[in-house]
């Protein structure tokens, strides 16, 4: 099996039909579509079984609501396919965005991941997000300059097993970004498509868009990635991989939480920072001076408080008072 398109459902029934459909229609014939049926409550179940009964590549799994993370490990376990892909269950994907996807891992048969653009389609507009433009090119690294969701990449499934990377189930916010840099560390070569056939329908009600559990949640990754390299010291670049991710995390934190939240975060952040052995004489090069800057307050025990989260309760109290 040379491919499996993984597809996490959960009270997708409106969109199935526009995701699962766009898959369906590729011309791809050696594949497997995992649609992992996360206890929705809606009419996916029925939805998913009357589909699969038309394709015989559809597979549905079904089991209790147990979140995305779950979902997507599920299918990963039941994968057969060389390369696997993640495609969510209201996004959708051009005919010609799997092969083109594949045909690079022909060109480039030692990438451990193809990364592909992508257009963000929120009502009738669409904008384009390539990788890269013009021929397909190997990646530069850390990854925070790469496409950070998990969806419209191929990764390779024994890459993926050999090293144990799987979804943080305990993390609900930043999910996808954690499981790219766990990946993309241990991938022997990155490679950037110019194809942008994938479309992210972005959603109001997604939990990117309320930021549940936001700080937790973030603070939270980036100790399962502090551990996951650390176990793995012949990562490339994984000292500039946690730095990056470290200092995404606390930035978003600033910005959304309030400085209790701050100082208990910036705690678990110099702890996952610590595992692999930092300090601030030895943060890696690759970091922004901001970011750098940043990092030495939180490993030298300060919380780096940012007053971003009061100033945007305040513009909203204003705008409130000004109606």
């Amino acid at each position: 099996m040379q491919l499996s398109v993984i597809i996490p459902v959960y009270n997708s029934a409106p969109f199935l039909h526009r995701s699962l459909g766009s898959v369906c229609a590729s011309p791809v014939q050696d594949m497997e579509i995992i649609c992992v049926n996360d206890g929705s409550s809606d009419d996916s179940a029925k939805l998913l079984d009357k589909m699969a009964a038309e394709d015989p590549r559809i597979r549905v799994i079904h089991q209790e609501n147990s979140g995305v993370s779950a979902a997507r490990n599920a299918g990963m376990d039941a994968a057969t396919g060389d390369y696997i892909c993640f495609v969510d269950g209201d996004d959708s994907v051009e005919p010609d965005f799997l092969p083109e996807l594949l045909a690079e891992t022909q060109n480039h048969p030692l990438a451990d991941c193809i990364i592909g653009g992508h257009c963000r389609c929120s009502g009738e507009a669409s904008t384009p997000r390539p990788a890269c433009t013009g021929e397909a090119k190997a990646s530069s690294r850390p990854g925070m300059q790469l496409r950070l969701y998990a969806w419209g990449k191929l990764y390779r499934t024994a890459m993926l097993r050999e090293h144990g990377i799987r979804f943080a189930e305990d993390v609900s916010y930043g999910e996808d970004t954690l499981f790219t840099h766990m990946a993309f560390p241990l991938c022997r070569e990155i490679i950037l498509s110019p194809s942008c056939g994938y479309s992210y329908h972005a959603c109001p009600d997604s939990l990117s868009s309320r930021g549940c559990m936001l700080c937790a949640d973030l603070a939270n990754a980036t100790r399962h990635l502090a551990c996951h390299l650390a176990a793995h010291p012949a990562a490339a670049q994984r000292e500039s991989y946690l730095t990056d991710f470290a200092a995404h995390a606390l930035r978003r934190i600033r910005s959304m939480a309030p400085h209790r939240a701050q100082r208990t975060c910036a705690a678990k952040v110099r702890a996952a920072l610590r595992k692999l052995s930092l300090t601030p004489e030895t943060l890696p090069d690759t970091l922004s001076d901001k970011n750098r800057r940043l990092l030495q307050k939180v490993l030298c025990g300060s919380a780096a408080l940012g007053p971003w989260y009061y100033w945007k309760r305040l513009t909203r109290l204003l705008k409130r008072w000004s109606r």
